[in-house]
Order: C-alpha cells, then sequence, then structure tokens
C-alpha cells in the first residue's frame, strides 16, 4: 500500500510543535488532574449527554404520526441542541488544545467509560464486546483527547448499524510494528517501526463505500443526513498530535474496523482496569 501521508490535502493539521507531539520534561512535570470533576471532563460528560437528548429527540420524533403539531416543537428542540452540542464541542476542543498537558493513563479504563457514556438505547439492538489485553503498557497521552478519539469511534460504530442483531468488537493489544506497515496508515509521515498500543473497533453496520473511504479523514465530509463531518477529523488530528496513525478496512453491508496506533514510550509500565468480557 502507498503511503497515506499525502492522501488528506483539505483535513486540517494539528501543529506539530504541540507538547503533546514531543516527549519533554514538562509534559511530565504537568500532569493532568485524575479527578472526575475537571472541566474537560465535566464538558466532555456533559456533551455526550447533550447527543444522547438529541438521538431520544429524534427517535420521538420518527414515532410521531404524519402531520403531528408537535413535529414542529421537537425540530426546533433538535435545533437547539444541536446548537448547543456545538457550543459544548467547540469547549472542549478549547480545553483540550489550550491544555495540552500529558498523564500517563489506562487505555482500558477509558475504553469502558466511553461503552458507559453511549446512547443507552443502542443496549436494545447492539451487542457490545471486549477483548483487552490485560498486559498493556500505560499511554503518556492528553486523556481529554483519547477520549474523544475512543467516544467517536463508538458513535460512529454505533450509528452505522441499522438492524437488529448488531455487535461491536472493542479489543485492545500491544503491536510491534514492521517497518514495511509504517505506509498502511494515515498519520502525518509513515508510522517507524517499534511498539505501539492499538485500539481496535469492530462493527457489523452499513460500511463504507470504497471510493469514499480516501474521504472520511476530511473535514467537514460526512455521509449523515444531519452530520457535520467532524468526528473522524478529529479524532485523525488527535491521533497523528500524539504521533500514531489510523488504519480502516470495511466494506458495504459487511461493517467497517478502525484501528488506532499510540506509540509507547520506554518508561511505560502495566495497568489494570482490564478483562475480556460482554456488555449489554
Amino acid at each position: 500500500m502507498h503511503s497515506r501521508t499525502n492522501e488528506l490535502p483539505h483535513a486540517s493539521t494539528p501543529s506539530l510543535t504541540s507538547p503533546i507531539v514531543r516527549e519533554s520534561t514538562s509534559l511530565h512535570s504537568h500532569l493532568l488532574d485524575n479527578s472526575p470533576w475537571t472541566a474537560q471532563g465535566v464538558t466532555h460528560d456533559f456533551n455526550n449527554m447533550l447527543s444522547v437528548v438529541l438521538s431520544q429527540t429524534s427517535v420521538a420524533r420518527n414515532k410521531l404520526p404524519p402531520g403531528s403539531a408537535a413535529e414542529e416543537n421537537l425540530q426546533k428542540a433538535m435545533r437547539a441542541v444541536e446548537r448547543a452540542i456545538e457550543l459544548s464541542q467547540q469547549l472542549l476542543d478549547h480545553l483540550c488544545n489550550t491544555e495540552e498537558r500529558a498523564t500517563y493513563l489506562t487505555l482500558n479504563c477509558l475504553i469502558r467509560k466511553s461503552i458507559d457514556l453511549l446512547d443507552p438505547s443502542y443496549s436494545a439492538y447492539i451487542d457490545f464486546h471486549l477483548n483487552l489485553d490485560d498486559g498493556l503498557p500505560l499511554l503518556l497521552a492528553n486523556q481529554c483527547q483519547i477520549q474523544q478519539v475512543i467516544q467517536n469511534l463508538l458513535n460512529n460504530a454505533a450509528e452505522s448499524i441499522d438492524r437488529d442483531n448488531g455487535t461491536i468488537l472493542v479489543e485492545s493489544c500491544r503491536r510491534n510494528l514492521l517497518s514495511s506497515e509504517g505506509t498502511q496508515y494515515y498519520s502525518h509521515t509513515p508510522l517507524a517501526a517499534g511498539n505501539y498500543v492499538a485500539l481496535s473497533i469492530h462493527d457489523n453496520g452499513v460500511g463504507i463505500k470504497p471510493e469514499q473511504l480516501e474521504q472520511i479523514f476530511e473535514q467537514h465530509f460526512t455521509t449523515k443526513k444531519d452530520g457535520r463531518g467532524i468526528g473522524l477529523n478529529t479524532v485523525w488530528q488527535i491521533v497523528c498530535a500524539h504521533g500514531g496513525g489510523i488504519r480502516v478496512s470495511s466494506k458495504p453491508n459487511k461493517g467497517s474496523t478502525f484501528e488506532v496506533l499510540l506509540p509507547i514510550t520506554p518508561s511505560q509500565t502495566t495497568n489494570g482496569c482490564n478483562g475480556n468480557h460482554r456488555l449489554f
């Protein structure tokens, strides 16, 4: 596969001088407060709750009989929630980008938290399965940004499933990347050979058309009727800013797999909050 480095000409690129891109003394001396009541954590959770409100309002609107007088009211409510989500996302982006501190975090704990924050209605037709490596090292990363990556990928997977018997499998493992594989991932430059932590999210949803695969990380590109084309572009920017990359495989009506690689630093040790089981 040829290099993915120049395949996203329209996607906005995060600064390579960001403290999150390089390992430095300041990253270790200014650790992010892990309290759940930080501004980042509260804003992120609030944003996800707004998404649930929007989703449930949309479901309620679709259940109305044709010509119902309540449809206009629900439509206005949805527009207001959409605006609130945009404002909340802008605040979250600002917090994540201006407080670019790194801390040692546990990927598996963030995966569990992200699943807990998903719209509860998904559990009616989607089975969530976890296959998490118990021996993963800690990641030196911006917790707020990595949470965004996981949440956006999970939401995309869930929204791609439009039928009963949906399945989403979330996996984490240690990955030894070969030098010949570095160009297989969307990244600023081909990934260097070495050790990475891998996050994979597989779904059996509608899949992505081949002609759209090269566009999905472009800013404002979306295939959703009411989409804004922000989620996957944000995912790509964050992963690249952490020195990682993304690989996507998909077939229409067969589902999709998103694999994220994040580099491991030599000083990282194994973490907890792991396990393999079925949720919901």
